[in-house]
């Protein structure tokens, strides 16, 4: 029985011992899958451009919807990339008939940005007016991040807010003046910098001149 425990024992000190010099044998490596990152695109056209390319449809293949990728992807190559009522249009129907998904995420970013309270807590003399509108347009856009016509909707109201827009106005205003102080600041301290330059040369020049005089 001894015997029988001891050679047991080696048996399994020396399985260990392989599985230590060759790690792959005694488990298999699971290698997680990687996440591919959403894709970031500079406009909605450039998004229906990529999203509505009939070769996406030909990996597993539908005939109505590369028919209809077809026609959709000539009309955007015609299109004039300008005319956003055109493409919005056109996503619709490509959203409708190719069952792709716009994303949201660059036009909830620059809304969410645009009203949010933050922004106008500074304001002085305190607007609590300014504040109630900015606030319920925040709310209103977090509800709908991922709707693009709600967000869309929302977008015209929002822009046409006199009182956001009149904040903002006044806060490029403040900026510009900001700017203009700080360069006539710095041409007056150039414009020192230029005098003191030409007293200290004139002063050199006449101790010379006084030298060549006296001496």
């Amino acid at each position: 029985m001894g015997h029988e425990e001891e050679n047991i024992r080696w048996e399994d000190i020396s399985k260990v011992m392989r599985e230590e010099k060759n790690p792959s044998r005694a488990r298999k490596v699971v290698e997680t899958p990687r996440i591919q990152p959403l894709k970031v695109y500079d406009s909605l056209y450039e998004e229906l451009l990529d999203k509505c390319n009939p070769k996406n449809f030909m990996v597993v293949y539908d005939k109505a919807k590369v028919d209809a990728a077809i026609l959709i992807y000539d009309e955007l190559s015609r299109v004039n990339k300008k005319d956003e009522e055109c493409i919005r249009t056109i996503r619709d129907r490509a959203v409708l008939r190719l069952g792709i998904r716009v994303s949201t995420d660059r036009l909830y970013k620059e809304l969410i940005d645009y009203c949010n309270p933050q922004n106008f807590l500074t304001a002085v003399p305190f607007q609590a007016d300014l504040l109630q509108i900015a606030n319920h347009f925040y709310a209103q856009v977090r509800a709908g991040e991922n709707d693009i016509h709600e967000l869309e909707r929302l977008s015209s109201q929002i822009y046409a807010s006199k009182e956001i827009s009149l904040f903002y106005e006044k806060r490029r205003m403040k900026e510009k003046e900001k700017k203009r102080e700080e360069y006539e600041k710095r041409k007056k301290e150039a414009d020192a910098d230029i005098m003191t330059f030409i007293f200290i040369m004139l002063f050199i020049m006449g101790i010379v001149i006084f030298s060549q005089i006296f001496f």
